[in-house]
């Protein structure tokens, strides 16, 4: 079935909706990106929301200041690469949901219990590349004033999320668990810290603890003898282009002190369900789009969704992977893979074993 290219603003009455079911939302708790399939009119909307133009304003200014257009959405779609605007945008979203929980904490709420919400900062993808240009050129002033920015109170964090796009190819992440005093590295093809990601952050920890902290704090934090955690159980990729999928679906879990329960399998889904979150501006949306009478028009039957035919084009947008390699210009739509644009680094060491290392040593 081929889906139109949609106008500016898209679905502005779902926007709309939205607004009102923010307003009226429930306390609950907070879970990371579900990996149940969508309903159909939900997989309609987000076929369209990928399949929009180029320049179609998507989401208009979201809580990253950004505005999201078709091309941004595009690349949720197949084993494309996500780009910066993307990242940055989910990062936001990561930021907000903590200061709901943080609130929450303050308020009393129907059950009467505190929120257990691990506070969390999560810096954007501009932080890493600013604090060290290229290997060995580390800058702690170029991103002296960042973690303030970013709300990033040292002794009022348990964890700090950091983005990385290692050569301007590929998404990991660095995870500063203050709480427990360590380094997380995930990356999803490689057990291995090849370019020294962690250390570079180690060492603005310190900076930044001595910044904020001063001397004496700075001492008792005692950064150089944290250990770097990495778990060989963490979800692999298997593909190449959806790094930044994982990093993401692992931000998200990581911010919610859960374990990180996805796979390869799941990630078209995951792809859609950022889809969603973007288009709502919103991590924790459950609002029921199938009231929108202009999707459930277009959306397919029933007997559609059973049949065998459906499946492979329903999905073709997220799972065209084949003969797309991902590693080249040509499989990433958009154009040269750039700054902000997540890529693949493919790492011989990927099935290298690995838990914890001592600090100064692997």
């Amino acid at each position: 079935m081929a889906v139109g290219p949609i106008q500016s603003l898209v679905y502005p009455e779902l926007h709309a909706a939205h607004g009102r079911w923010v307003a009226g939302r429930a306390s609950r708790g907070f879970v990371p990106l579900a990996t149940t399939p969508l309903s159909k009119v939900q997989r309609q909307l987000v076929r369209e929301l990928v399949g929009a133009s180029a320049a179609a304003i998507v989401r208009p200014e979201n809580k990253g200041r950004m505005k999201l257009v078709g091309a941004d959405f595009l690349r949720l779609g197949g084993v494309a690469w996500l780009s910066g605007e993307v990242m940055n945008s989910f990062v936001a979203l990561v930021n907000a949901r903590d200061d709901r929980g943080r609130l929450r904490s303050t308020t009393a709420d129907s059950s009467n219990k505190p929120s257990t919400l691990p506070r969390t900062r999560m810096l954007n993808t501009h932080f890493f590349s600013r604090l060290c240009l290229r290997r060995g050129h580390y800058c702690y002033d170029n991103v002296r004033r960042w973690g303030t920015k970013a709300g990033v109170d040292l002794e009022n964090v348990d964890n700090i999320i950091i983005p990385v796009h290692l050569n301007n190819a590929h998404w990991l992440l660095v995870v500063v668990d203050v709480a427990k005093r360590a380094f997380v590295f995930y990356d999803s093809l490689s057990l291995t810290d090849a370019e020294d990601a962690v250390g570079v952050v180690r060492r603005w920890l310190s900076d930044e603890a001595l910044a904020r902290l001063g001397s004496a704090a700075s001492t008792r934090w005692a950064v150089d003898t944290w250990e770097v955690v990495v778990d060989p159980t963490t979800p692999r990729q298997s593909d190449a282009g959806s790094c930044g999928v994982f990093a993401l679906a692992a931000a998200d879990c990581f911010s919610l002190g859960v374990p990180l329960s996805f796979s390869q399998s799941e990630v078209p889904t995951l792809r859609q369900r950022i889809a969603l979150a973007l288009f709502f501006d919103d991590l924790d949306c459950d609002l029921d789009v199938s009231h929108c009478v202009r999707l459930t028009a277009v959306a397919p039957s029933d007997s559609d969704e059973e049949g065998p035919a459906f499946s492979s084009d329903v999905d073709e947008v997220f799972s065209a992977s084949e003969g797309d390699d991902g590693d080249s210009d040509a499989g990433d739509p958009g154009g040269t893979a750039g700054e902000d644009d997540g890529g693949v680094f493919v790492d011989g060491d990927a099935g290298v074993a690995a838990s914890v290392i001592a600090p100064g040593g692997e």
